[in-house]
């Protein structure tokens, strides 16, 4: 499954672009010691979000009328945890020093 086709076809890359900005604010207050912590945070975070933006309702409506993709069975948690990859990334551009390693 390619994820950037799952992303747009659910409306997951569409509500993270559009929200991006707030939902790395909330990432910062967290303080992460690796870019695992922030993958890890990151699909929590959408989850906790969820009922709270409207914007949601699409991509929770698209998992409920269609449990497969391609395939793949699909519910909230393995489409919260590739939305929230794409978050991670979003804010791994801005804090690049998470993704050295020593």
């Amino acid at each position: 499954m390619s994820t950037g086709n799952f992303l747009n076809k659910i409306g997951g890359k569409e509500f993270i672009d559009n929200n991006a900005t707030s939902l790395i604010k909330i990432m910062e207050e967290q303080e992460f010691k690796s870019a695992l912590d922030a993958e890890d945070y990151a699909p929590l975070l959408i989850a906790g979000e969820v009922s709270r933006w409207d914007e949601f309702t699409e991509v929770k409506n698209y998992i409920y009328h269609n449990p497969q993709y391609k395939n793949v069975d699909l519910d909230l948690p393995v489409a919260l945890r590739l939305i929230g990859l794409y978050l991670r990334d979003k804010y791994l551009e801005k804090y690049t020093k998470l993704k050295k390693v020593e």
